[in-house]
């Protein structure tokens, strides 16, 4: 087969063009009429004039003795090749036509889409459209639609979800099956069974199990910027470009009520804890930004103060009485006066703060931050784990390969995952800072991240409008952690990993304390109930440096260091001693660890956290029964704030993880 290109050139309005049934015919749309030409000379044969609006949409008669020609005034004429002249008109937007040209498809406006017959030229049978809108999303003369050859299905367009309508049962279904551009929010159902995402013009819900779409929240064409829950997960706020805040009942999927912020775009909401109060972080025409609230059962404005430069984040503190704001600083905000309580400038020098996560907890938060050296627009390229009780900040993570554009914190405060500009989303400890996975799978920048309820799962949204689930227990188990009783030496050495700063060996030891919990409960209750060494326990460690046995030496290094400052008095001392070459190199490694810039935790202090971590996860009775005896012993200590908010997670917990039994 031979295939020529044949140009001609016109004036012509060019939207639309549409073959004679024999081929040998071309009718193009016009400004205010149809022409036609002759497919093999390329001349002008025929020109119908008379719309007085552009021709968006037109078909041949099934003989093409006709132009069916519909325009943008919805004014719809049949013309009449031997005379020149229109034989009908009628009003309505011409969807499309079947391959036999005997059935075009009307929406004739007002919920109501007709078929007609072209031959007995009378409408056969009429439909409701079950959208608001039809048409796309942004400017679109006429909305995009086909009919099937046989006449049988329509397909049609609501913004940007595709319908479809089969014409013999006048049923309608919804062919979109994702989101059309970036995901900005995902989160968890109150049973854990669905995955909510936001993003578009769309709320989309799917099934966690399967990955599968369930249903859509209908949003009228607005796009999404911003979107939170409830802590019970049963309500949904979504801010809107039109500078409105729409709340969404889960369960039902309705819209419950509309919240216009008059002179505002993009506006950022988050739920107070209690689910009773809304915070809107507001943007004005002029940059300014405010902080307002709102009544969520009746949408009351309750009050609002200035937050100058507020656009990184917002977040309530557990306590429903606080809010914590971001932008250059990390700042904490009386949520009824607006006063701040706390300003964390001083700490955040290198530029804006975007992206923030709270524990929940409320002791911690987690921002994205430049590096030292900021890249062009201060787009955020590290992480910065900060504490709420002095303000200061205590690490700075880096892995990322470029910004990071998402922050989520697990539910017990243990694990901090991020989502970079790179599409990877990345697994952090967050007691040493270390970085201890990594995972690919997005095409785009992550730019949405959430932890389900019991910590197992994270869904992430991303720009390329995809929604992943990762199966995070899987994590919780170093390779080769197998369940099986624990020897004492086994058990010493482990206890010692537990204080190590890199996050592998400390993982695989609190892993394997978790799954031998037989041994590990009294284990952890006499370390954890003993006191802090003694002046000769750390002079028989320093002593132990200079041990003839290699592993003595090491468990003693290891031990110095956990018990830090404490030690040094007694390590100068022995370092003034004359030591051997071999206890004088680890001397001068304990002392240069001691003056470095101190960490926010010991190695002590690590080793308890985690000893307390592998206790909830065990979540036994008698594990239990530990974690109270450490608030008691330790009370208005930092180790009985972990040990009680782990206690609590503990007992909601039950019976926990398998590793728990009965011990």
């Amino acid at each position: 087969m031979q295939l020529s290109v044949r140009k001609w050139f016109d004036e012509a309005w060019g939207t639309c063009l549409a073959f004679s049934p024999d081929g040998r015919l071309l009718a193009e749309a016009d400004t205010k009429g149809v022409l036609v030409w002759d497919v093999a000379s390329g001349r002008q044969v025929q020109k119908f004039t008379g719309h007085a609006a552009p021709v968006a949409s037109l078909f041949f008669s099934p003989k093409g003795d006709q132009v069916i020609a519909g325009d943008e005034k919805d004014v719809i004429r049949w013309w009449d090749r031997g005379t020149g002249k229109a034989v009908r008109e009628s009003r309505g937007v011409l969807l499309g036509a079947s391959a036999d040209g005997n059935v075009v498809a009307i929406h004739r406006g007002k919920g109501r889409i007709s078929l007609c017959d072209i031959v007995q030229a009378k409408e056969v049978r009429h439909f409701p459209f079950p959208g608001k809108y039809l048409g796309c999303a942004g400017y679109c003369p006429y909305p995009p639609a086909a009919l099937s050859a046989n006449g049988e299905v329509l397909v049609t367009t609501e913004g940007s979800t595709a319908l479809l309508l089969n014409t013999r049962s006048g049923r309608w279904a919804d062919f979109s099956r994702g989101h059309t551009d970036k995901v900005v929010f995902v989160g968890f159902s109150a049973d854990g069974k669905q995955v909510i995402s936001a993003g578009d013009t769309a709320v989309l819900v799917w099934d966690a199990q399967s990955g599968q779409y369930l249903h859509q929240l209908r949003n009228e064409w607005e796009l999404i910027g911003a979107a939170c829950m409830t802590a019970d997960r049963r309500l949904l706020a979504t801010g809107v470009a039109d500078g409105s805040v729409r709340l969404w009942d889960l369960a039902s999927g309705r819209q419950v009520r509309r919240m216009p912020i008059p002179g505002t775009f993009w506006p950022l909401p988050v739920f107070s804890p209690d689910g009773k109060q809304l915070a809107v972080n507001v943007r004005y025409a002029g940059r300014d930004t405010a902080i307002r609230l709102f009544q969520t059962n009746t949408g009351k404005d309750l009050s609002g103060f200035s937050a100058d430069n507020n656009q990184g984040g917002l977040a309530f503190l557990p306590n429903g009485k606080a809010l914590v704001g971001l932008d250059y600083s990390l700042r904490i905000f009386d949520a009824a006066e607006g006063t701040i309580l706390l300003d964390c400038k001083e700490m955040c020098t290198q530029g804006i703060q975007t992206g923030l996560s709270v524990s929940s907890d409320g002791r911690f938060a987690a921002t994205g931050c430049p590096k030292d050296r900021p890249p062009s627009g201060n787009i955020p390229s590290g992480i910065a784990l900060w504490e709420f009780l002095t303000g200061t900040r205590i690490a700075r993570l880096e892995g990322h390969e470029g910004p990071v554009t998402a922050l989520a914190l697990s539910q017990d405060g243990r694990w901090l995952a991020t989502g970079g500009w790179e599409g990877t989303v990345r697994l952090w400890e967050v007691p040493s800072g270390k970085e201890v996975a990594s995972r690919r799978g997005h095409r785009g920048r992550v730019l949405a991240l959430a932890w389900s309820a019991d910590d197992n799962f994270l869904a992430s949204g991303s720009a390329d409008t995809s929604v992943l689930l990762w199966d995070m227990s899987a994590l919780r188990k170093a390779p080769g952690v197998q369940e099986r009783r624990l020897r004492e030496d086994e058990a010493n050495k482990l206890w010692t990993l537990l204080s190590s700063r890199e996050a592998g060996p400390a993982s695989k030891a609190l892993w394997q304390f978790v799954a031998s919990p037989a041994d590990a409960v009294p284990f952890l209750r006499q370390r954890l109930e003993r006191p802090e060494a003694t002046e000769q326990e750390i002079k028989l460690l320093v002593a132990a440096l200079d041990d003839a046995k290699f592993e003595a030496r090491v468990r003693a290094t290891s031990e110095l260091e956990a018990v830090g400052g404490k030690a040094e008095k007694a390590l100068q001392s022995a370092l003034r001693a004359k030591p051997t070459p071999e206890s004088r190199r680890r001397l001068d490694e304990l002392l240069a660890k001691l003056r470095a810039p101190a960490p926010r935790y010991s190695g002590q202090q690590l080793r308890e956290i985690r000893a307390v971590q592998i206790l909830e996860y065990i979540a036994s009775p008698t594990a239990c029964a530990v974690l109270r005896g450490v608030v008691q012993r330790r009370r208005g200590t930092f180790l009985a704030t972990e040990a009680s908010t782990a206690l609590e997670r503990a007992e909601k917990r039950g019976k926990g993880l398998p590793a728990g039994g009965k011990h």
